[in-house]
């Protein structure tokens, strides 16, 4: 044997001692190498705050900056920071039911987004500080290729791949001026490496009139590739952008209320400030999450299971609870608005500085400095709200003395914003999307059995009531949506939908409704004072007098002066709606088929030195006297034409800093009595009810009583509004969302 025949045969047998082979008496071993898999990260399963429904997870230790979940490998691909205590600066498979990394690689810069070809095939990788985008085969993670995106400042902000191919892609990055005069992100279509020469950026002239200030913020792709939609932040619009050879131009632009990050899906954006826009035709706010504009500004949504989630850190006391260590995940219906259920993490993570991210069919991931939680379960999938309560809850009953005899009353825990009542003697509630009980509804509620006979979801906090006569309507002006819902009677479903768009300010376009009549002898005509939604704390900005005959808008609207219409009463016939400004004065409008046509001012202002803003449901009007009242016990004769009142209320009647009336008033519809419930301050925060009655037809006083508790006083709010129930009731709702019911021989009529 040869010494290079010897050295081989020992060498060989070294490698076999060292690999732990050889044979041997237990005999058995082949000598390969076998590598142990890490064990699974560990799990904790936590249940939510209600009970209802919980999430397991576990916790990667690395500082993520966005993930993407891919269906197709069953895994999550996340980009690192470069301060991640592991792989930074890079790409990572990890697989979500063990937390254990697949594969990485690493990148040449900081990534800042991520983004999944539709086939799974590819995995983009957008980088910071000129770094351009990086793409990867998505089974190994080998690098594809690496596309140069704008100059050595340029942070890619978001990626989009085209749902026809996953070689092309829309990017939105900052910085694409070379100049350096715009560094507001634009937008650009690569297919592979090369740039279509058409993008946008800057200031873009769309007519005459008109520009686009490019900002981007997200891009939605059309099924055929066709079309972009962009939201843009800088003036608040989102754009349709036409997809061709040659790159991107404008199609058009609409404008929506105020910037603010977040996604677009189909026709609707989810913002990451609580709203929900819709801009299938004219752009429409569809309403607002309860928690609109915390602090956090993160949000995902499932919308298979037709839930969005938010996150609140607790750092500072909420209406979600007080202040704690960790965060709570809020999970809410999107059709409704309504909150399902809260998750509290204690001690874990930190909610200010961090993303929130939907994956499979039902995850959330959340990334931070701290880590990043890999989280599913019940939270996440449809369902899980809370069991539907047959009843409102009691807050208090008693009886008080009268001058003509006893008086009951049962307070009742809404959630309300309004009532209405109809001829049939229905009552209907407006409930809040903040209210425990059937938020963000309209609700039949029947007073003798003390039972909800209906209710259904009217909208975005239904804010204003109204009910036909005729018992076939009822109509709910919403607060968080520029629209109105008229609801069919008997079963309190949506029949239609009155659109309020019509503002002129290219800021704030959308409408709200602050006051709403239905015209005598129907039930599809309404009178309906605007207002601009949002943009003053006391609700002013009127848009004027609108008349809608079902869903058709007629052409003329009335809004003469600054001080705007902003309490609305049909009177006695189809001709004529009665309105009231801020200063209290009031007009009768001129109506016909083409709309309001013009008013004449019935009295001198009663309230010269301050406005009253806050008034929508101020102004009533009795079609038995003709008298117009409003809640602080003055009124016009429309017969005589002669104002009356101040009237002698048991509780002087006032208003709060926003001008809103701290009482209400109605009548009987078979006599015109005149009944008064105001709000009058005892000691303290405390205040107390009061009522009075009036004769119709010359307003001499009848009854007076106070609602008043041994041994201190509880304040059930400042009444909003007053109805009529037959024969011996009254019912009012407050300002603290409580429907009070009064019954009582002062009553009568």
């Amino acid at each position: 044997m040869s010494w290079k025949q010897s050295f081989g045969v020992l060498l060989s047998a070294l490698i076999l001692a060292a690999c732990g082979g050889g044979g041997g008496a237990s005999g058995g071993n082949t000598g390969a190498v076998v590598t142990q898999p890490p064990p699974p990260l560990a799990t904790q399963t936590l249940a939510s705050d209600s009970g209802r429904t919980s999430l397991t997870y576990m916790t990667v230790k690395l500082t993520v900056n966005d993930a993407v979940w891919d269906a197709a490998h069953g895994l999550i691909h996340v980009v690192t920071a470069a301060a991640s205590p592991a792989r930074a600066s890079s790409i990572v498979s990890i697989d979500p039911k063990t937390g254990l990394v697949q594969a990485s690689r690493s990148l040449g810069g900081e990534p800042n987004t991520i983004a999944l070809s539709g086939d799974a095939q590819y995995v983009y990788a957008g980088l910071k500080k000129g770094g351009g985008i990086v793409r990867i085969h998505t089974a190994n993670l080998t690098e594809d290729i690496t596309i140069p995106v704008g100059t050595a400042t340029t942070t890619v902000q978001q990626i989009r791949v085209s749902p026809m191919s996953p070689t092309t892609i829309a990017v939105i990055a900052d910085n694409l001026d070379a100049a350096g005069l715009n560094n507001r992100p634009g937008v650009e279509i690569f297919d592979n490496a090369v740039l279509r020469p058409s993008i946008l950026q800057g200031i873009l002239e769309l007519s005459p009139t008109s520009g686009l200030v490019v900002s981007a913020s997200d891009l939605h792709w059309s099924a055929d590739a066709m079309n972009l939609d962009a939201t843009m932040n800088f003036t608040a619009e989102i754009a349709r952008l036409n997809v061709s050879a040659g790159g991107l131009t404008v199609a058009e632009a609409n404008p929506w209320p105020i910037t603010a990050p977040g996604r677009i899906n189909g026709t609707r954006t989810y913002l990451d400030d609580g709203r929900v826009l819709d801009f299938a035709g004219p752009v429409q706010q569809l309403g607002k999450f309860v928690d609109y504009d915390n602090p956090v500004w993160s949000r995902a949504e499932l919308l298979a299971n037709q839930k969005s989630f938010s996150v609140q850190n607790h750092m500072f006391n909420s209406p979600f609870g007080p202040a704690i260590d960790g965060m709570t995940w809020n999970a809410f219906d999107v059709n409704t608005f309504n909150l399902t259920d809260t998750i509290t993490f204690k001690g874990l993570l930190n909610a200010m500085h961090g993303k929130l991210i939907s994956w499979s069919t039902n995850g959330l991931a959340w990334a931070d400095a701290d880590g990043f939680i890999i989280a599913s379960g019940s939270f996440a999938e449809a369902g899980g709200a809370e069991a539907q309560a047959a009843a409102p809850a009691m807050v208090a009953s008693g009886s008080f003395e009268g001058t003509n005899g006893t008086v009951r009353y049962t307070v009742l825990n809404f959630g309300a914003n309004d009532i209405a009542v109809d001829s049939c003697n229905h009552l209907y509630v407006a409930t809040s999307g903040a209210s425990n009980f059937r938020p963000n509804s309209v609700v039949t509620y029947d007073v003798q059995s003390g039972m909800v006979t209906n209710s259904a979801y009217a909208g975005s906090e239904p804010y204003i009531l109204a009910a036909s006569q005729d018992c076939s309507a009822v109509y709910a002006t919403l607060f968080y949506s520029n629209s109105v819902a008229r609801l069919s009677a008997p079963n309190l479903a949506v029949e239609a939908v009155l659109p309020l768009n019509g503002g002129t300010s290219a800021l704030f376009p959308f409408a709200l409704g602050r006051s709403i009549s239905i015209a005598p002898g129907s039930s599809s005509t309404v009178a309906i004072a605007r207002a601009q939604m949002q943009t003053q704390q006391c609700g002013d900005g009127d848009l004027g007098v609108a008349i809608f005959d079902g869903t058709r808008l007629r052409p003329a609207i009335y809004n003469p002066e600054q001080t705007g219409i902003k309490s609305l009463a049909w009177g006695g016939d189809a001709n004529t709606v009665y309105g009231e400004n801020s200063l209290a004065a009031f007009f009768a409008l001129a109506v016909d088929s083409t709309g309001v046509t013009g008013a004449t001012r019935l009295n001198p202002d009663f309230n010269s030195d301050e406005a009253d803003t806050n008034i929508g449901r101020d102004l009533s009007f009795d079609p038995i006297t003709r008298h117009l009242y409003r809640a602080l016990g003055r009124g016009f004769d429309t017969v005589a034409g002669t104002a009356f009142g101040p009237l002698p209320l048991r509780l002087s009647a006032a208003t709060d800093l926003c001008g809103t009336p701290l009482g209400a008033e109605a009548s009987d519809p078979g006599t015109g009595k005149v009944f008064y419930v105001t709000y009058g301050s005892v000691s303290g925060p405390s205040g107390q009810l009061g009522i009075a009655t009036f004769l119709g037809s010359t307003l001499t006083p009848i009854d007076q009583a106070v609602i008043t508790e041994t041994p201190i006083p509880t304040d059930y709010g400042v009444p909003r509004r007053v109805v009529r129930l037959l024969p011996d009731r009254l019912a009012l709702v407050t300002s603290s969302g409580n429907v009070v019911i009064l019954q009582g021989p002062m009553l009568l009529p």
